[in-house]
């Protein structure tokens, strides 16, 4: 329909005005929606339309030759044009392809260094409760058996009136410190 609107005018039009530009309309419509062989089929229109509005317009030429040479020239402009647009074309879509590949590799690679930080996470979670425990239910709960004996020791100590009775009580209360700071330790890993 445009080529046929285009060849109209053009032959409308006095010879002196060419619409050979205008032609490459059509031809490049059809390449982007049908490709390059559309494309070279439609110059080929456009050309053929072109040569015979200027003959039937009454254009005329020094030599028979000419409008040949004329037409010969017009379709290789366009099969250029139709190469250079076509590989434009081809290196968007590949571009885009590309683009949208590694966009998906992207979403990916989060998605994945999502989980592993949830996993990470939940490792160090239960890490921090199993130590917190171990802490309580472990060195706390010796230590508390280290400071009765502590304790016992200074009580037979005191029976016997030794003198080492100050050096247990400062270990008993150094254990007693000791056995604090593991339930705070404790709790605190157990709270967070």
């Amino acid at each position: 329909g445009l080529l046929l609107t285009i060849g109209l005018i053009d032959f409308w039009l006095t010879p002196d005005v060419s619409l050979l530009p205008f032609y490459f309309i059509p031809i490049a419509l059809a390449v982007i929606a049908l490709g390059w062989r559309f494309g070279a089929i439609t110059a080929l229109l456009s050309v053929a339309a072109w040569t015979m509005g200027d003959v039937a317009g009454g254009l005329h030429f020094a030599s028979e030759w000419v409008p040949i040479w004329n037409a010969i020239i017009a379709l290789l402009t366009y099969f250029v044009l139709i190469w250079l647009l076509f590989t434009l074309l081809e290196s968007h879509r590949t571009m885009e392809m590309r683009v949208r590949q590694r966009t998906e590799a992207l979403t990916a690679e989060i998605s994945e260094r999502q989980r592993l930080e949830m996993e990470v996470i939940e490792i160090s979670e239960r890490e921090r409760r199993r130590i917190g425990r171990e802490l309580h239910d472990g060195l706390g709960q010796h230590l508390t058996g280290t400071a009765i004996t502590g304790q016992v020791l200074v009580e037979k100590l005191t029976e016997e009136k030794s003198v080492e009775v100050n050096d247990a009580i400062k270990i008993v209360s150094l254990i007693k410190t000791a056995i604090n700071q593991t339930r705070l330790l404790a709790k605190g890993l157990l709270l967070v």
